[in-house]
């Protein structure tokens, strides 16, 4: 029986898209990002907020990974679905679908 291995994040880019390492003189098709995930909860001492703030490295490949590098700046929100992955003893995320928003010349926001 397999388990579930599925994710849905969304959150902000901190560290924008970089090919991998080269190997034998050619880029990786992966892109790798990390996007930084924010979570506000009230203390149960005082009545403050809290702001946890989580780091995800996310991995992006093909043609996708392409798009990604070209499009996504640093700050864009993004929301990725994937599936977890152990990498270089760091827990990442195996992306399947990146949605990412851009600002237009308006201002507005505009989801593609």
């Amino acid at each position: 029986m397999n388990n579930l291995n599925s994710v849905l994040i969304e959150g902000n880019v901190t560290v924008v898209p970089i090919r991998e390492n080269e190997v034998d003189g050619k880029l990786s098709k992966e892109v790798l990002f990390v996007i930084s995930l924010q979570r506000f909860y009230k203390s149960e001492s005082e009545a403050e907020y809290i702001q946890e703030i989580t780091n995800v490295l996310v991995i992006v490949g093909g043609r996708q990974g392409e798009v990604c590098e070209q499009q996504i700046k640093l700050g864009n929100q993004v929301r990725v679905i994937g599936r977890l992955m152990n990498r270089n003893d760091r827990l990442a995320i195996s992306a399947e679908h990146v949605e990412f928003v851009l600002p237009t010349e308006s201002g507005e926001k505009k989801q593609l």
